[in-house]
Formats: structure tokens, sequence, C-alpha cells
């Protein structure tokens, strides 16, 4: 998630009561939803998707979400606010096959169909009496922007001068916003820096909709520069803004982006280099290459990319004012890369970049926090740091050669894959005994490794003849458990009874669920057991999560009868309940996992939790013959899906390579 700016945190908070409009548009009349898209943006909490927000009515009623099939072209209506270079990328995160379609068709055609998540607001429509260019008025049920009330606003309701005064506080707050920010970043910053810019009466009482103000207001306009497309005032010139020369000229900005970003790479790295700082453009880009593959929007991706690489510069001494020019030449490098971002090829070395990426990022961030601590180098032991950065350099020069992926072999690239695991091992031990050895040197507290996880997990990187060491064995397991492991909220169940060895631990049941199941592993998780709640720890969790990865069912003290529950895609809210139906002493074949039993097929991915799912069973249940276009668009979307597929020898064989 991309730092929050200076300006940013200048600018007051949202406050609990705080409202917002926006406007019914006539597919959503006709459907009977609400569709999220770009609608939230300047008012959700950023870490929490559009589709995943909390909405209910004035009485309370929770809203619920429907999928709802749509063309590419009449889905980009509701996202455009995004730029449209990212509306491939956040329909991606909505469902990845809908990504895969965009890839197959392309812009070209755009009457391809694709599947998003809509509140369904049909009973609200139609009590109300509302129709298409009526407006719904949301208001904060809390400060963060995750949950909101909706109720009915008549359009009719809005006399012409309301309106008008409305839409003189949005120019008010986009004009200061955009004196605060000085040059154009993500689309949805802008967004919210103007609502919060504009005066309060707006965010009180306001008499139109973000979308219309943009759309009719005259002030605004889309300017394309680096492959993406920027909010911005109309007639300024974007790129030159972005190269720091806030010069008005051509309205689109690609004149200045062919003759200001073309030795880009090379004023960026003469500029990194003069201030000292150790990435240059190659690295950058790599970070950039590795935020795009992990599926998040271009502009999203420049900023993430450019945090990564900048990582502890603030610790060391560099200040905002410093780093600003240097960052945004950055993010205009990075965005360079989108064009001819290719996914599918970038499949065969995605999972070998981001292991890359995540050890020299924590290499990076090691050697900052030395700096800023005052660490002499030469104090330290020598042969474990030059270890370290002859690591690094090879490490650097893969990755140089990742940002090309067809200068690397398959025999390279499995050979890499192959020793990860112990240069990784051998990584981590070097920057801990060299902290270590800091600290008794300079009779102070070890400086901490950098911790591990972010982006990827998979692998990359190239070992050195030093790296001989082997994975880390797993312990000796004590017990065997046999789970039965049911859908909740399904009926007939969708169950899975599993035999899995005491020595694995959430992280590794986590995996064996997916496959169980037949999950696609596309969201998050998380695990509740006695209070305690367990996953994969983010900066962005909202409340502390104990690493999955550091428990075996050993360790939990799991016996008969126990009961813990496993939570996969919060959104949809799959919720397993585990019962521990039997422990027992391990035997000789004992470290393998099993299925020993179970019945029918979980429900398709995304199709929005029980309710999607029993929509799924009814329309199946009806002849095809009597089946809506729309009905037949969704079955088609889930890919000849059988509810009562289930085929016990074909998992056992999967979850027996575990």
């Amino acid at each position: 998630m991309p730092k929050k700016t200076i300006v940013a945190n200048a600018l007051p908070a949202y406050e609990a009561g705080n409202a917002f409009l926006v406007r019914i548009h006539a597919i959503e009349r006709s459907r009977g939803v609400l569709i999220p898209g770009h609608r939230f943006e300047a008012f959700r909490d950023p870490v929490v998707h559009p589709w995943k927000l909390g909405l209910s009515e004035v009485s309370g009623k929770a809203l619920g979400l429907r999928r709802i099939a749509l063309s590419f072209k009449d889905a980009k209506l509701f996202y455009m606010l995004l730029g449209s270079h990212q509306v491939p990328f956040v329909l991606g995160l909505e469902d990845p096959k809908n990504h895969e379609a965009y890839l197959s068709a392309g812009e070209e055609h755009p009457d391809f169909i694709v599947r998003i998540a809509a509140f369904d607001l049909s009973e609200l429509y139609a009590r109300e009496g509302l129709a298409s260019g009526d407006y719904l008025l949301f208001r904060f049920l809390d400060a963060q922007g995750r949950h909101f009330s909706v109720e009915a606003l008549p359009a009719a309701s809005i006399d012409a001068a309301d309106r008008a005064r409305s839409f003189a506080s949005m120019e008010e707050g986009f004009r200061s916003a955009m004196v605060a920010l000085q040059m154009p970043g993500p689309n949805s910053e802008l967004l919210r820096a103007a609502m919060l810019a504009a005066p309060p009466q707006l965010r009180s009482d306001p008499k139109t909709s973000l979308s219309e103000f943009v759309a009719e207001g005259g002030l605004l306009g889309m300017s394309s520069f680096g492959g993406a497309e920027f909010l911005w005032e109309k007639d300024v010139d974007v790129a030159s803004l972005s190269a720091g020369r806030g010069k008005k000229g051509s309205k689109g900005g690609t004149e200045s982006l062919d003759s200001g970003t073309r030795d880009g790479a090379s004023e960026l790295d003469g500029l990194l280099e003069e201030m000292g700082i150790t990435v240059d453009s190659i690295e950058i880009e790599s970070f950039m290459r590795d935020e795009l593959y992990q599926g998040n929007p271009a502009m999203t991706a420049a900023a993430s990319a450019v945090e990564r690489s900048f990582a502890g510069l603030e610790a060391v001494g560099y200040g905002q004012a410093e780093l600003r020019r240097a960052r945004s030449l950055a993010v205009a490098h990075a965005l360079e890369i989108v064009p001819a971002y290719d996914f599918q090829a970038d499949r065969r070395v995605g999972p070998l970049r981001s292991s890359c990426l995540e050890m020299y990022g924590r290499f990076l961030l090691w050697m900052r926090e030395a700096g800023a601590a005052g660490l002499d180098m030469r104090s330290l032991r020598r042969e474990a740091f030059d270890t370290l950065m002859e690591i690094m350099a090879e490490m650097v020069a893969y990755l140089a050669a990742m940002n090309e992926p067809a200068l690397l072999s398959k025999k390279e690239l499995a050979s890499v894959t192959k020793t990860m695991p112990a240069l990784e091992m051998l990584v981590e031990t070097l920057l801990s005994d060299l902290s270590i050895a800091a600290a008794k040197k300079q009779g102070g507290m070890p400086l901490a490794p950098a911790s591990r996880g972010g982006r990827g997990k998979a692998s990359g990187g190239k070992a050195t003849g030093r790296a001989k060491a082997g994975v880390k064995a797993r312990p000796a397991s004590d017990k065997s458990y046999v789970l039965d492991v049911r859908i909740a909220g399904i009926d007939p169940p969708v169950w899975r009874q599993l035999v899995v060895p005491g020595n694995r631990t959430l992280a590794d049941l986590h995996r064996v669920l997916q496959m169980a199941f037949g999950w696609t592993d596309s969201h998050l998780h998380v695990f509740a057991l006695r209070g305690e709640r367990y996953g994969k720890p983010s900066r962005d969790d909202f409340e502390p999560l104990l690493d999955e990865a550091a428990f075996t069912l050993d360790e939990l003290g799991l016996r008969g009868r126990s009961r813990l529950n496993y939570e996969y895609d919060f959104g949809d809210g799959w919720v397993h309940d585990i019962l521990v139906v039997s422990s027992s002493k391990r035997q000789e074949d004992g470290d393998r996992v099993d299925l020993l039993d179970g019945a029918r097929a979980a429900p398709p991915e995304d199709c929005g939790g029980v309710p999607g799912y029993e929509d799924i069973l009814e329309i199946l249940s009806r002849k095809p013959g009597k089946r809506t276009e729309e009905e037949r668009e969704f079955l088609a979307w889930t890919d000849g899906w059988d509810p009562e597929r289930f085929h016990l020898a074909e998992i056992r064989l999967e979850l027996g390579k575990l």
C-alpha cells in the first residue's frame, strides 16, 4: 500500500456522520444493484476493497453482495475515475478470470463478459420508487470509511442552486488539493484530498455526486503519461509536472513524454548516484514488474515499487522534500514499463523475482538501518559481510536478467529454484550474525534484520558455492490428527475428512485445505482457535495476527473434539468448521497428509458467498430453456462447475505431495 504523503497527513480526517452522494446509473437500476467501482474511492479506507465495505440501510439491515455479468465496455463506466489503464487490473482483483478474459480479448473487442461484485439494492429501489438519475446518500458509520449507511434521495429534492453550491465547493477542494499535491499521483489520492480540502458543508450536506462534478464541472480531465491516465486540471502537461517543471502544455502530454522521458532512466540513475541512494533504474524496474505480477493497478504498483526501493531512507536522514524529486522520477520510470508489460510472459520468472526481491529488500533495509545506527562496516565480521555482498551482487545481476525473461534458460531457472530455500536461510543467518556482531562491537542492541514477508514468497535468486545448506527439516510429529472440515451454511454439506500430521503448521494446513476443497488461494484467510487469530501478518492488518507459520498442530494442544475455524475470502466469507475427530500417536507412515472421505465440490470462487452459491444451484435446477440470458452468462462463467463433483483419488494424489 503506498505510503501516505505529508499532504494527506495534513488534511482533516472524515468523521462519523459525514456524507456523500452517488447517482444511480440506468444499468444499476435495471439490475437492482449498486456497483461500487470508483464511487467510494475518495471515502473508503484504502486497505478495504470497495466490494468488501459494509453497507446497511438506515434501519440497520445489512446489504448483501451479488455477482453480476456485464460487458467490459459497460463495466468500465464504473471505474473510469481510476484511469482506464487500471480497469483491467481492478477487475482482475475482483476475479482473476476477468483479467484472463481481458488478455484474451483486449480493448479492441470490449464486449467480452466480466463478473463484478455489486451490492443488492433491489428492495430499496422498489420500496422508495427510485429511478436512474436519482441519488443514494451514504453516511460514514465510522471515521475510517469501512462501514456506511445508505438511504434514498430523489433527484427532484435537490434544487439547482444547492447543486451549484456543491459544484463550487468541489472545485475549491480540487484546486486546493492540486496546489498541495503539486503533481499527479494515484487518482484516488487526488479524489480523497479534494473532498477533505473542500468546505465542511460538502461533507455534511452534499447536493451532487463526485462523478457528476468530474464529468460536468469543466475543471478536470484525464491526461496520459507513461502508459497511465491521471486525473488533473485540464490542459496541464502532466509529463512536465511529473518531471518537476510544472508547465502548461498539451492536453495529453504525449509529446512531452517522448522528449522529456527518453533519457528518464539515465536521469534517474544520475540523481540516485548523486544522492548516494543504493538502487538504480534496473532494480526499480524489477520492483515494478513484481508489483504488476502481483496484480496491482499501474499507479498503485508504481507507488509501491518506489516505496520498496526507498524503504528506510528517511531513517538515514533523507527528508521528504529531498526525496520528492527522486520519487517523482522513479514513479515516472516505473510507469514507462506498463504499456509493454506482458503478464503471461512474466509468469515464467515472476515467482523467482518475488523471492529475490524479498531478500534484496531485506538487505537494503538492513543496510540503511545500519547506516542510521552509525554502524562502521569495518567492525563487521569480514567473511560474513563479504559473503553477503557477493550474494547481493549476484542477486542484482539476476534481477536485471529477469527484466528480460527470455535471457534465462529453463535450466538456469530450475537450478536457481532448487537452491532458493538454502539461499534464503543463508541470507537470513548472515543478516542476523552481522547484526549481533555489530552490537557486540558497539555495545548496543542488535540491529533487527528486516522482517520477512511482504510481496512474494516463491523462488528466485542465484546461489553461490557457499549456499550448500539444505532446507530445514520438519520436526518429528508427536501425533496425527483426523479432521472433519465442513463449509458453514451449506446443506447438504460440502465436507472433507483429512489426516494431518502434527508437525504441520497452520500455514501447511491452509495449503492442505486449499487443495482438498479445490480453492485457488486467491484471497486472504485466517484461522481462529480459543480466541486467538492466526494468519499471515501484514502491516495492513486491522488487528494483530499470530503468524500461522510459527505454530504446528502439535504445539496448539489439539485433542479429540477440539474445534477451530478457517475463513477464506473475507468478501464471500467461506467459513470452514474444523472438528478434531481424533488424535493418535504417529504411525510408521504418519508424516503423510491424507484424505479419508468427503462429498461435493466447493462453491465457485467469488460467487458471492452462500447466497450466491444458492443462486447458482437454483439456476442449475431449471431446464436450460427456462434460464434468462444473464443466468446463462453467469453459468458460462462458472466454466462447467458441477456441485456434486468430488474425486477422492485425485485429491489424495495431490495431497500426498505436501
